[in-house]
């Protein structure tokens, strides 16, 4: 009988720890959700799957807008480059030298032809554009990439790149990044299946590179 009390009172013991401790996992748990939901993407491609699926608008005359509340959960600076970027894309639109199809949402050039060391073609985007270059261009593009990235460890300022326009870096941009970019050249071009570099902005004006994956 006295060993039964004792174990009662040891269950009773437990239980009474584990219910006192379910409000400070409740109260841990809100915090962990609350802090996800004031963090803010800082990540230039992250944010643009975001606006797409939440935060885009299209206008009757084929511009593009974004909605007012992804400044909400998107860095400032992040927003405002992709912003910039399309605005730019705007106004080839207003202009004619870029159109979007209404059905597919598609936008494609009227008039727009690489002028560059490194040659490719152009896929649009609502933001700005995706230049395609085959195995041999992905080659030399790594060799442009190595050369850029050895003067940003040296200390230096990166002013464009290709030869065409005024290819600036993304926010975010580092050595390693470069790094991968290097990489994914190198690997488009071992394959043969070339490389994407992904831009903000139009060709002829300020592009940001903020990303280059293998084909």
């Amino acid at each position: 009988m006295k060993r039964k009390k004792v174990l009662l009172m040891f269950l009773i013991c437990v239980l009474i720890i584990s219910t006192s401790a379910l409000p400070s996992f409740a109260n841990s748990q809100i915090y962990n959700a609350t802090k996800l939901v004031n963090h803010q993407i800082t990540d230039i491609q992250q944010a643009i799957i975001l606006i797409e699926q939440r935060f885009l608008g299209v206008n009757e005359d084929g511009t593009s807008y974004i909605k007012a509340d992804a400044a909400k959960y998107i860095d400032s600076k992040v927003l405002d480059d992709i912003t910039k970027g399309m605005n730019d894309i705007n106004k080839e639109i207003l202009s004619g030298v870029l159109v979007r199809d209404k059905s597919t949402n598609v936008i494609t050039s009227t008039d727009y032809t690489a002028q560059s060391t490194v040659e490719g073609y152009f896929v649009w985007k609502w933001y700005g554009y995706d230049y395609v270059i085959d195995a041999y261009n992905a080659g030399l593009a790594a060799i442009e990439f190595r050369m850029k990235r050895d003067i940003l460890i040296a200390g230096g300022a990166i002013a464009a790149f290709f030869g065409y326009g005024t290819w600036v870096l993304a926010t975010g941009i580092d050595v390693i990044i470069y790094n991968s970019w290097i990489a994914a050249c190198e690997e488009g071009q071992y394959t043969g299946r070339g490389a994407c570099l992904c831009c903000l902005g139009k060709p002829d004006g300020v592009s940001a590179l903020m990303n280059v994956y293998a084909m």
